[in-house]
């Protein structure tokens, strides 16, 4: 996590993060520009570590270069915590119909998808000031390839609906890229991407190795 193009590291609660760098090596960081957006830097936020920080709703996001929506498979983790429920309070994404998009609604459910047709919708009863480790997993494009988990639950699929890939766009993080809307409030703890469709055994040990990090649940 920087203050700027990749040079200072956060060092203090509160900082404004400019940049948060991709650790794969591929350069796909995420960037805000603009100082009155930025997420702030949170230490001891969750199990005595550090997280992203959007203190109220529709400001704080950043841009992230990955495009979900031309990935033929990926396997996406999150761990989040919304401190404030409402309709299209979203994680990530880019708008419906051009890339996946996650987002909760004002009473708790989780959306996940690509456009109203053929996103998942989860009736998870989610709550504000919560932890969730979300994930995500796309392999083809055919009836019952997509799936959404919440905290290590049974898969939700996409049974009947087509997993589509739509078009390439810049992705967004603490948003569903209709920012400054539909931008949420909360914590933003880790964000992975595997550009492929991992087995349930290898998301197993993900989920673990997340879970023992940061306690999620």
């Amino acid at each position: 996590l920087f203050t700027d193009a990749g040079a200072t590291k956060v060092s203090n609660d509160g900082d404004a993060i400019y940049q948060v760098n991709d650790k794969s090596g591929n350069s796909n960081h995420a960037v805000q520009s603009t100082l009155d957006n930025r997420p702030l830097y949170k230490t001891g936020a969750q199990n005595s570590l550090s997280a992203g920080y959007a203190a109220i709703k529709n400001k704080y996001y950043m841009d992230h270069p990955y495009p979900l929506g031309t990935a033929t498979d990926f396997t996406v983790f999150l761990h989040a915590e919304l401190t404030e429920l409402f309709n299209y309070a979203g994680f990530l994404g880019w708008r419906f119909a051009y890339g996946y998009t996650m987002n909760t609604t004002a009473d708790g459910a989780l959306q996940v998808g690509t456009d109203v047709a053929n996103r998942i919708n989860v009736a998870a009863g989610l709550s504000a000031n919560t932890n969730y480790l979300f994930v995500l997993k796309k392999s083809g494009s055919s009836s019952g390839n997509f799936s959404a988990k919440v905290n290590n639950g049974t898969p939700y699929v996409n049974t009947g609906k087509t997993a589509t890939s739509p078009n390439s766009r810049t992705m967004q993080l603490f948003a569903t890229g209709y920012a400054p809307a539909d931008v949420m409030a909360g914590y933003i703890y880790e964000y992975i991407v595997y550009n492929s469709a991992l087995s349930d055994a290898d998301i197993g040990t993900v989920e673990t190795y997340l879970n023992n990090k940061w306690a999620i649940y």
